[in-house]
């Protein structure tokens, strides 16, 4: 094993997952969704922990299909106080009939190949990534106001609500150690749910629905956080027409915040897969359009937002606002990390 693949394992076992000595720790893995060298990496960094590690292997599980999901998977869940998931159609969505209420830890690990999870995305310090998402979440507070603007035109400010709307109540369950659910590599700061919303959104990224980068990108005008009007986009019309069979409510939004990320992922090949990668670069934000669990995901490129006047994101990459707070310093140098981590890395968009 790479010194590198080990640092990876260890920052999504112990600092992600919390794995600790006595705790009982599942690693499902789907075959042919994981190599096995991550899966073995993986348990054996949980063994190191001191945890109590079974791991088990199933045959491939249609997406969002809660009764195809095999009883041991369902047990591991129920059994085990830690649950690291190398099965991809195991989404929020399909688990939460079973779990609707769950408290456990569980962490989908997007880095199944021993690529990424050697990368600098799986290495940058989760502590560190928390931080970051911590302070923000501390700065966009109810009753603040804040901005949004793009290059493509986005123009968008409000006032914070509840924080994380419809869309973070439903999906980022609070447990003991925090969200339930603790994607790894990660990140994203929590949702911000709106009191406010008004102004223009340019649409650079709708799920299920092709883009190209010489496409004028559809402008959504918002009012009260509702879709008043749609123009522009593709002469097609069905992004526009997507857009539209919505319930019209942009429920909260928020970015990534994890300076390393990269996707393996091309555009053109899977733009849906491609978002769930690329999402959690600051270079991203990332507006949730309905509510509930079956939301649709928008985009927009290369941001810049201020809260109360605090630049905080500026050309989509996070400002000395929050890379320079005295909060998140401190766990910089606690994790002993090359500063050098903290550069965005540039992520393709198209």
């Amino acid at each position: 094993m790479s010194v590198k693949l080990e640092a990876g394992a260890a920052n999504c076992v112990v600092n992600c997952a919390g794995a600790r000595r006595g705790i009982r720790l599942f690693v499902v893995n789907e075959i042919g969704s994981v190599d096995e060298a991550v899966a073995d990496t993986i348990a054996a960094a949980a063994q190191d922990s001191g945890a109590l590690v079974e791991s088990l292997w199933v045959d491939p599980i249609p997406k969002l299909a809660p009764d195809k999901i095999p009883e041991k998977v369902l047990n591991a869940y129920r059994e085990g106080d830690v649950v690291i998931s190398h099965i991809p159609s195991l989404t929020r969505e399909s688990l939460h009939s079973h779990f609707p209420s769950e408290t456990r830890v569980r962490v989908p690990n997007r880095a199944r190949t021993v690529a990424l999870l050697s990368s600098d995305w799986a290495r940058f310090p989760y502590l560190v990534q928390c931080t970051i998402a911590k302070r923000l979440e501390e700065k966009m507070t109810p009753g603040r106001g804040w901005r949004i603007t793009s290059p493509a035109g986005t123009d968008v400010k409000g006032l914070f609500g509840t924080a994380g709307g419809e869309v973070g109540a439903a999906f980022f369950v609070q447990g003991q150690q925090g969200r339930a659910r603790k994607n790894f590599p990660g990140g994203v700061h929590d949702p911000r749910g709106c009191a406010e919303l008004d102004g223009v959104i340019a649409v650079e990224y709708m799920d299920y629905v092709d883009q190209k980068q010489d496409d004028l990108p559809p402008r959504i005008e918002v009012k009260d956080c509702r879709i008043t009007d749609i123009t522009g986009g593709a002469g097609d019309g069905k992004l526009r027409a997507a857009i539209a069979a919505s319930d019209g409510w942009i429920d909260s939004w928020h970015a990534g915040v994890n300076p390393r990320t990269v996707s393996p992922v091309n555009r053109h090949e899977n733009g849906r897969s491609w978002f769930g990668y690329s999402h959690c670069s600051p270079a991203i934000m990332h507006y949730h359009l309905g509510r509930g669990h079956k939301t649709t995901n928008l985009a927009s490129f290369c941001h810049s937002l201020s809260v109360d006047g605090e630049l905080l994101y500026a050309d989509g990459a996070l400002c000395p606002a929050i890379l320079g707070d005295a909060v998140v310093e401190a766990e910089i140098k606690a994790s002993g990390m090359d500063y050098n981590m903290l550069e965005s890395k540039a992520i393709a968009l198209w």
